[in-house]
């Protein structure tokens, strides 16, 4: 694909990049790929090399060696891929609004879903 359609090439890059959960998404029962999170911040293609930024949720966000790991697992095989290259900003410009549409919608149902579920009555004969 290295002389083919390079917007093929950036789109099955869009697609292999959705399949990357962000960690911290599952674990507030939420999951979401990097993609609806809004953490892409630009992706790069020239000759082959591919630069994927991304947009940290925070400067003490942990998950961007998995992030990179990952995408280099899921873009290196693809055709016309010779290097790839991931790069992390400094988490302080990721706002929530970066999360895409559909799934914030998903995450506001979530929440109201966890907001009306009766509390859990606590202490002795419970």
């Amino acid at each position: 694909m290295r002389s083919g359609d390079p917007a093929r090439l950036r789109q099955l890059i869009d697609v292999r990049l959705r399949e990357i959960i962000d960690p911290c998404s599952v674990g507030s029962a939420n999951p979401m790929n990097i993609v609806e999170m809004g953490l892409v911040k630009g992706i790069d293609v020239e000759d082959g090399h591919v630069r994927v930024q991304l947009c940290l949720t925070s400067p003490t966000c942990m998950m961007l060696e998995h992030f990179v790991a990952e995408a280099r697992r899921l873009l290196d095989p693809l055709p016309g891929v010779t290097e790839v290259e991931v790069l992390g900003d400094a988490g302080l410009e990721w706002t929530p609004d970066r999360i895409d549409e559909n799934a914030r919608r998903r995450r506001r149902l979530h929440l109201e879903l966890l907001m009306s579920r009766p509390a859990a009555k606590s202490g002795a004969g419970s």
